[in-house]
């Protein structure tokens, strides 16, 4: 039968720092002294919530300023945009499943969490976090900026140009960065927390800049064509967002936690690809 307490202790050690890596090696010696079940499982919780749910150290990385208020108006950004949309289209409420409203808001408690008091399994590497978090901004942007303009040049049944477009950076991007943030500190952990935090900006940001562009009107000719291109010239504007907000609300909602498991599973795989490449170094 598998160990799974000795599991654990083992996937958490691996999300440790450099620095920290002595301390994995005495939890997973301590965890060997105890022989009974029970006390394993305590003992294998104990670990992985001192390493990913606690909070960070007091003297410890904590997100800057620009991030702490991107997440908090962020936040305050979605229960507002999601207010107006149901107060404005009532009926557009019944286009949210009961799991998506649960898993917004458990997103939204997740990102006021990160702001005000992030644990560790996200702040411990520091500079993985950092530059996660800048990339995250320039994926927003060029994803943003390359979505317009396939928009206006692509034919209203081009939606396949669209999705491809942003499988191949979203995909592309959280895959490099955990790649090499893990290579270049020759840490699991590190590649893992970059791609967390590209996908967790990135994601923030998108939510509440496509629900502003398409209730402020910015963008809503472009998404009446390519969602309606043959009733586009006859449906008015007010009469397509009131049969399409509902279920753009509900998309981009799903979006908040697709994207950050998306990271989950895609920075796993680049961290363990940089983790096992060799990093060149000088030969004097």
């Amino acid at each position: 039968m598998r160990d799974l307490p000795a599991k654990v202790v083992e996937l958490v050690s691996r999300l440790l720092r450099g620095d920290r890596r002595e301390w994995g090696a005495a939890m997973t010696a301590e965890l060997a002294q105890l022989s009974d079940g029970p006390a394993r499982w305590r003992f294998a919780v104990g670990c992985a919530w001192a390493v990913l749910i606690a909070p960070a150290h007091p003297g410890g990385y904590a997100p800057g300023a620009a991030i702490r208020v991107t997440f908090v108006a962020g936040v305050v950004g979605c229960i507002a945009a999601t207010a107006y949309v149901v107060t404005t289209w009532p009926h557009a409420a019944g286009e949210i499943s009961g799991v998506t409203a649960a898993w917004f808001v458990a997103a939204l408690a997740a990102y006021l969490w990160i702001a005000l008091r992030p644990p560790n399994a996200l702040v411990a590497h520091g500079d993985a976090a950092r530059r996660g978090a800048t990339v995250g901004i320039v994926l927003f942007l060029v994803g943003a900026i390359g979505r317009s303009v396939i928009d206006a040049f692509v034919p209203p049944d081009g939606d396949l140009a669209i999705g491809v477009f942003l499988t191949v950076i979203v995909g592309g991007t959280l895959l490099a960065t955990a790649f090499a943030m893990s290579r270049a500190r020759q840490s699991f952990g590190a590649g893992v927390t970059a791609s967390l935090w590209v996908a967790l900006v990135c994601s923030m940001l998108a939510f509440n800049a496509d629900l502003l562009a398409i209730l402020s009107g910015f963008n809503l000719d472009a998404h009446m064509r390519h969602s309606m291109p043959d009733y586009y010239t006859v449906v008015t504007p007010d009469a397509f967002m009131s049969r399409h907000i509902g279920e753009h609300l509900a998309t981009s909602m799903d979006g908040l936690r697709t994207l950050p498991l998306l990271a989950l599973i895609i920075g796993s795989m680049g961290a363990a690809l940089g983790r096992r490449w060799p990093v060149a170094r000088d030969i004097g």
